[in-house]
């Protein structure tokens, strides 16, 4: 990447998800390499329609998304069926909690909602690193999940959280 250019605009190649899965042990990382090998980002639309299985736009793959779609819903330019997602067998195959995941985001939002910080995207992005390691993923599986839903999000014209799930 040059310097001065912003992450959203540039492609995948699969020898960044190859890097990035080095985080990720063993057999898991091998998985999800490949999984996330088959990403490309393809324009404003959001990701490759090729994603049928795995990790994807939800109107495919359902699933968990990565980011939490309620705190996006009355944002005019987000659509959660274009919102990336990991898919329950992929959770299966990985050895994830979607249920974990889903208990760490309430509590997180909870907690969000008392605090009184800002809503921003910032916070929402640190819940879903936090939301998928409860879930069992590595701390760089998380990390990496966490950013390719950031720039599907800011792919959708997405820059700030329209809610706090669960709260608003």
């Amino acid at each position: 990447m040059e310097s001065g250019d912003r992450p959203w605009n540039y492609s995948i190649e699969f020898e960044t998800w190859v890097a990035a899965s080095q985080h990720v042990n063993s057999s898991i990382g091998a998985k999800f390499a490949t999984t996330l090998g088959l990403l490309t980002k393809v324009g404003r639309s959001g990701f490759s329609n090729n994603l049928r299985e795995g990790l994807g736009l939800y109107k495919y793959v359902g699933g968990h998304h990565i980011h939490a779609k309620a705190a996006f819903k009355q944002h005019a330019t987000y659509n959660l069926r274009n919102g990336l997602s990991i898919s329950n067998p992929m959770m299966k195959s990985l050895g994830l909690d979607h249920g974990a995941m889903t208990a760490f985001q309430r509590r997180a939002f909870r907690d969000l909602n008392a605090s009184g910080a800002p809503n921003s995207l910032k916070a929402h992005t640190q819940i879903a690193v936090g939301a998928l390691q409860a879930g069992g993923a590595s701390k760089g599986m998380a990390r990496t999940l966490a950013t390719q839903s950031l720039l599907n999000l800011r792919s959708q014209g997405v820059r700030f959280p329209s809610n706090i799930p669960w709260y608003k």
